[in-house]
């Protein structure tokens, strides 16, 4: 995993609402190789395939996350986020296992206080990737040297939590 370095500032108000900014630099140029080790074991017609280096050579990125809490008078804390991610892939060695590009994030969230004690709560993630195009002869993988694109990637998370505090 790279190192990351986080700077972050947050101001409440009034012991009600909670306004949250963050900065991460995130030091992805450490990846430079995908190398599998396969300690001895014989894989055949497949060695030249799963046994050879795959350049990444990656670049650190920087993310931007802003987050808002609020407190409400009936024991429910909301919280609303969002965030935008640099991808750390180069388009000359980007492939079919990471095809990352630049996203951003909306979050929101609730947390019910139901006694002192226990606490309650959900929430919701997207992370929408903009589209990517691809320069022909400039990516390592044959199947991408001719150019292309990925689009409409992302993902959506949800969580549920039940936190019981002694």
């Amino acid at each position: 995993m790279p190192a990351a370095l986080n700077i972050a500032i947050s101001k409440t108000w009034q012991e009600k609402f909670t306004l949250e900014f963050n900065y991460e630099r995130t030091f992805w140029s450490q990846y430079e190789n995908l190398d599998f080790e396969y300690g001895g074991t014989d894989i055949g017609g497949l060695t030249p395939y799963f046994d050879t280096p795959v350049l990444k050579d990656w670049k650190d990125t920087n993310t931007f996350r802003i987050g808002a809490t609020i407190k409400m008078d009936n024991k429910i804390t909301a919280m609303l986020g969002f965030a935008i991610d640099e991808t750390p892939v180069p388009e000359k060695t980007i492939g079919f296992e990471l095809p990352d590009s630049d996203a951003k994030i909306f979050s929101m969230g609730f947390r019910y206080q139901q006694t002192e004690n226990l606490s309650w709560g959900a929430a919701f993630l997207t992370d929408s990737k903009e589209p990517r195009s691809l320069t022909p002869g400039v990516a390592d993988n044959d199947v991408l040297k001719n150019g292309g694109g990925f689009s409409e990637g992302g993902a959506f998370l949800t969580t549920i939590g039940v936190a019981y505090e002694y």
